[in-house]
């Protein structure tokens, strides 16, 4: 198509991967079709695939070019300081190598130059290939873990846990799949089906006066069409929309404080609880709590373990159950193991327990029998 065609082209790769890329990283073009992209102050390899998939997205979207449509191919090979060289040609070199390796697996692939990396790239996308059939095969399913009243030892709600059984690789633990779930997209109508399943759990055993607490992540909560289902949802089901309850992470703050706010409140709107989780492990400042539609602030585990013996973590989380108790919000301790941890968190107020001393994640048929058998919690 001629040289001014093949240039154009070149600086809309260029544009795009710019606009891909964080400000902080550094791109080039390396000569003829490569490129270079350095990342700095990675976490670990799964953000590296991250972004190598974004890198790749971008690039294989059409270009119009003077009237042509253009596809690329994309290959992108990885290599990491300072295991996979310590000078930057050789990390240049060995991501080069890896590239061609990328090449060589059928194109729009990435491959990192160190092998085990690579397996565990392979493994990966396997998940990710069995995560896409995982709900039409009926892979997830839901467990519920009590909460229960600190003072009356009466359950008051559940959080749900999502449970993934697949049929090739066993259990597999969310801390793996959730972030793939966001990842491929399919966070959106695995959140609507847990959604689904909360609320014909509810409904089905005619449960009241009972919450069961849902974990919302990033991307629905920029995604308002899950408002009305969740509406619909309810609406239909004749349940007490307090009964279902969205929990969010201090993070979750901090990526998009307008967009989350704006989602919180249209929940609210209908009747849905706000529960706030990991409190005390982030950054959350008051003036979020005072803007936000908060009722309940979870306390990470993190603050109760060994909070019987540790004189500072009693002290951190008096003041967060004194704040708590200002502002009307009520308080959930996460993690709660032993009876001492127990007796001390009763002593400083606290309202509700959840964690292991009480009871691991049930199935959905262990809560029912839960709660007809009216489970307390042990006594000291």
């Amino acid at each position: 198509m001629g040289h001014a065609v093949g240039d154009e082209l070149l600086q809309e790769v260029a544009t795009r991967l710019f606009l891909t890329l964080r400000n902080n990283d550094t791109t080039s073009r390396n000569g003829g079709d490569e490129f270079v992209v350095v990342l700095e102050e990675l976490k670990d390899t799964d953000e590296v695939i991250h972004v190598a998939k974004k890198i790749i997205s971008c690039l294989t979207e059409t270009f119009i070019i003077q009237s042509h449509k253009i596809h690329l191919g994309v290959s992108v090979g990885i290599s990491i300081y300072p295991n996979d060289g310590e000078i930057p040609l050789e990390l240049l070199r060995n991501s080069d190598t890896a590239m061609y390796r990328a090449k060589k697996a059928g194109g729009n692939q990435l491959q990192f130059y160190d092998e085990s990396m690579s397996r565990q790239l392979r493994h990966r996308l396997e998940l990710e290939h069995e995560l896409h059939d995982a709900l039409t095969d009926n892979e997830f399913c839901l467990h519920y873990q009590p909460q229960l009243s600190c003072l009356t030892g009466v359950t008051t709600g559940f959080e749900a846990l999502m449970r993934w059984n697949n049929k090739k690789y066993g259990e597999i633990f969310p801390e793996r799949f959730v972030p793939l779930l966001e990842e491929t997209g399919l966070i959106y109508s695995v959140g609507e089906w847990v959604v689904s399943r909360v609320v014909d759990f509810i409904s089905t055993n005619k449960i009241k006066d009972i919450s069961i607490s849902i974990n919302l992540s990033a991307l629905q909560c920029n995604d308002h069409t899950f408002v009305e289902f969740v509406r619909t949802k309810i609406e239909n089901s004749g349940i007490e929309p307090s009964q279902i309850e969205f929990e969010i992470t201090e993070s979750l703050l901090i990526k998009d404080f307008d967009k989350t706010k704006l989602l919180l409140d249209e929940m609210h709107s209908i009747g849905c609880t706000i529960a706030l989780d990991d409190f005390g492990t982030g950054y959350t400042s008051m003036n979020y709590l005072a803007r936000l539609p908060i009722d309940i602030i979870k306390i990470d585990k993190a603050l109760v373990h060994n909070i019987d013996i540790n004189n500072n973590l009693r002290s951190i989380v008096k003041a967060i159950v004194t704040m708590s108790q200002g502002l009307g919000i009520r308080n959930i301790f996460e993690g709660v193991e032993t009876m001492a941890e127990l007796a001390t968190i009763k002593k400083m107020g606290g309202e509700i327990i959840q964690g292991y001393l009480f009871s691991r994640p049930l199935d959905a048929g262990s809560a029912v029998k839960w709660l007809n058998h009216g489970e307390t919690q042990k006594q000291a």
